[in-house]
């Protein structure tokens, strides 16, 4: 059903645009991004991430996301870095998934 990671980011790199970018992630209706298939040739198709994201918040100097995962898909963990302006470099440990939410049948 879901998973949350914690992003942690370098102090220097806490700043405005962070929780502005972070901001504007939660506050847009639509998040679309352009996704290479895998095993389709490789052409690319639109896809809509906002649907996927349920929270993204900046909690000191983590940032904390709770993704939904569905029979539609879910976003990329680099999809994430990239909608925050985050590269590898801004990063002060590798990106941890902290829970997964399973489906009850």
């Amino acid at each position: 059903r879901s998973a949350v990671y914690v992003v942690a980011v370098k102090p220097q790199r806490v700043d405005s645009d962070l929780e502005a970018r972070i901001q504007s992630v939660c506050e847009s209706e639509s998040l679309p991004l352009e996704r290479r298939a895998k095993g389709r040739g490789g052409r690319t198709r639109t896809v809509d991430v906002r649907e996927f994201l349920k929270y993204v918040e900046l909690r000191g100097q983590e940032v904390v996301v709770e993704c939904k995962i569905c029979s539609g898909g879910s976003i990329r963990v680099e999809e994430i870095l990239n909608l925050l302006n985050l590269d590898p470099a801004a990063l002060a440990a590798p990106v941890r998934r902290t829970s997964v939410q399973w489906l009850k049948n």
